[in-house]
């Protein structure tokens, strides 16, 4: 999540080395990480318990968790690529990466698109079999917890990020 707001808000412009972005970015993905999961597990529950599930909050940390292995996936393989063929302009719009090589660019957020949704694919797959619901209920549990975590990133988590990259 740190990498998609250094990307989004492109903060490549406030760091001279990249190496400097890499460590931000773990360091920051560790904390976000740790203080987010919960959060999303917490939400994820609350959505099972609004469609009257019976489930607990044990079970919706295990499948917010499960669900993020593509996202390992996509940090460990693709980002790497993208940082090689890119560089520090992967987060900067001077000049846009799509600008360099634009049939890179394109593939590499393609790939990353895939696995943003193949991890949600996941978590409506455990929220179906965890739950034994439908799967009406199960997309939109995962739906709603979508939409109430990265409405909640975007309108405050990431603005306080860009804050303090400034």
């Amino acid at each position: 999540m740190t990498f998609t707001g250094f990307w989004y808000f492109k903060v490549g412009e406030n760091f001279e080395y990249l190496l400097y972005l890499i460590f931000a970015g773990i360091f920051g993905g560790v904390f976000l990480g740790i203080c987010l999961a919960p959060i999303i597990a917490g939400v994820h529950f609350a959505f099972s318990k609004v469609f009257g599930k019976n489930s607990s909050f044990r079970n919706s940390f295990g499948i917010t968790s499960y669900s993020f292995v593509p996202i390992l996936f996509s940090l460990a393989i693709v980002l790497p690529i993208e940082l090689l063929t890119f560089g520090l302009y992967l987060f900067s719009a001077n000049p846009h990466p799509f600008t360099i090589k634009p049939l890179e660019y394109s593939v590499l957020v393609g790939v990353d698109a895939f696995m943003g949704v193949w991890s949600i694919a996941l978590a409506a797959v455990g929220t179906k079999i965890s739950q034994q619901s439908n799967w009406v209920q199960a997309i939109l549990v995962v739906s709603l917890t979508v939409v109430a975590i990265g409405g909640g990133l975007l309108g405050g988590g990431f603005m306080l990020l860009r804050l303090l990259v400034r």
